[in-house]
């Protein structure tokens, strides 16, 4: 996923507006706690999750699990047919990494 970041000047009226269509700074608050909460409940359950659904996408909401897959656009389609907003719940990869690494002491 690529972000792109740019600054742009609004006036105070169009701030107003953009932060209305976006439910208002309360609203914005609470969608960001939802998030944060979720990835922090996904990071908790990430050891179980990496042996439980190798190489699969997972998505968490709610201290759940609510979806696995092996795309993620398929696991983003589940939760909206679920009516789970798929931006605000923690979804991540589960790469499992089988290579050895050896340790030599010098």
């Amino acid at each position: 996923m690529k972000i792109a970041l740019m600054e742009v000047e609004m006036n105070e009226e169009e701030t107003r507006r953009l932060l209305d269509e976006m439910g208002g700074v309360e609203q914005i608050a609470r969608e960001g706690e939802v998030f944060s909460r979720n990835h922090r409940s996904l990071d908790a359950m990430l050891p179980k999750l990496l042996s439980k659904h190798p190489n699969r996408w997972v998505a968490v909401y709610d201290g759940k699990v609510v979806g696995t897959s092996k795309r993620r656009e398929w696991l983003r389609w589940r939760l909206c047919e679920k009516g789970i907003n798929p931006d605000l719940a923690a979804i991540k990869q589960m790469k499992v990494d089988r290579r050895i690494h050896i340790l030599l002491a010098a």
